[in-house]
């Protein structure tokens, strides 16, 4: 089974709510070797090497294949991510303030996840909302299609996107992550105002 073959089984089976043996029956493949597979082309959903056609299931639902197509809505995300976002080991975690927590509310609605957000206060008196994502695949593919890592303040690299489309998504989910439109009355004008790497701003 080729890796395409099998991000297809693994796909319809979370986009059709039903088991991935059912959906290996369907395309006519052998379930029982779906686990071989995942874990030969680093494809476990779950951390610690879990098996994910166990009867133990996850606690919080995602798509974890969101990421692996670079899409204009995937774009978007991955530049937000890389200005709001902050990856530990297999963990995603997205801090806004409360009133944009709308973000993140259409962020799960478009992952297909039921992760629930939590609103607290910063030194009580800041109000603030933030969403932890738990997924290998998640963390892997937003290195492998945008350079996003883990401690990535002072490191952050370029994405490698080629389509012009593509990439001003990217910018445009960046200028809402970590940008700021403000009107200069000296120049009679808009400006945008960006914070980033070196590398990122150039």
């Amino acid at each position: 089974m080729n890796k395409e073959k099998l991000i297809e089984i693994i796909e319809y089976s979370q986009q059709n709510n039903i088991s991935e043996k059912e959906s290996c029956e369907k395309y006519g493949e052998n379930p029982k070797i779906v686990y071989y597979y995942k874990k030969k082309y680093n494809l476990l959903s779950y951390s610690r090497g879990k098996n994910p056609n166990s009867k133990a299931k996850r606690k919080h639902e995602i798509n974890d294949y969101f990421f692996s197509n670079i899409t204009l809505l995937t774009c978007y995300y991955a530049g937000f991510i890389a200005a709001d976002g902050n990856i530990y080991k297999n963990n995603l975690t997205i801090s806004l303030a409360r009133k944009d927590r709308k973000i993140l509310e259409r962020f799960l609605t478009d992952c297909k996840s039921n992760y629930l957000i939590k609103d607290f206060l910063i030194k009580n008196r800041f109000e603030a909302s933030c969403v932890t994502i738990v997924s290998k695949q998640i963390i892997d593919d937003l290195y492998c299609n945008f350079n996003i890592i883990p401690n990535k303040s002072l490191t952050l690299q370029s994405p490698n996107l080629k389509n012009k489309e593509a990439i001003d998504a990217f910018i445009i989910g960046y200028i809402d992550g970590d940008g700021s439109i403000s009107y200069s009355k000296i120049r009679n004008e808009l400006q945008i105002s960006l914070i980033g790497t070196n590398e990122m701003l150039s």
